[in-house]
């Protein structure tokens, strides 16, 4: 099995249970994937082929799946909108970050699995993140990154403080064809977010 590039560490050399993860923690690892994130969004925005984005939201609706696979089908996703702009170090630097964001919830939902709140939020945000790449404006797809990062650090705050995650509220879902043809998943794929 091969080394990761990088290792997240707290305190020295001594691994931190994701339980015990402090808010500083969270904003360390949120600030990192904000300094690097937004702007490859923006670059990768006028390289990503439409086919591209259309085969990630056609994956969308897979994220509601409870198997352990669907950590690494979402870190995939993420990887595959910023391919096209990243260098070998981006990808070095972020894999372990989102490795680190899914390992807090993870650690938090634990054996029940996700929640249904968490099901639509993570339907809602990756939507609207594929909606800036689809501007073709670095501006716009810039800002969207930025939207998709201040939700799931807000996710995460939320969930390891022990509170309940604000149920979203949506306007009325606008679905692409591929969720036409599932209407048991588009159900929970929702357009837009707002806390």
């Amino acid at each position: 099995m091969p080394k990761p590039d990088l290792v997240l560490v707290a305190g020295g050399a001594r691994r931190v249970s994701p339980r015990h993860r402090s808010a500083d923690d969270v904003l360390g690892l949120y600030r990192l994937r904000r300094m690097i994130e937004p702007a490859l969004a923006a670059e990768s925005c006028l390289r990503i082929p439409s086919r591209e984005l259309d085969r990630l939201e056609a994956h969308i609706p897979f994220f509601a799946s409870d198997s352990e696979q669907v950590y690494a089908a979402h870190r995939a996703f993420h990887l595959e909108l910023l391919r096209p702009a990243a260098s070998r170090w981006d990808l070095r630097v972020l894999r372990p970050l989102w490795a680190e964001a899914d390992g807090l919830v993870r650690a938090v939902f634990g054996p029940e699995g996700r929640t249904s709140c968490d099901v639509i939020l993570t339907a809602c945000s990756c939507r609207a993140l594929l909606a800036g790449y689809r501007s073709r404006d670095p501006k716009t797809a810039y800002a969207a990154s930025q939207r998709y990062l201040e939700h799931a650090e807000s996710f995460v705050r939320h969930i390891l403080a022990g509170r309940d995650v604000p149920p979203p509220v949506c306007r009325a879902p606008e679905f692409s064809p591929v969720d036409r043809a599932r209407p048991a998943v588009a159900s929970t794929a929702v357009q837009v977010l707002r806390w």
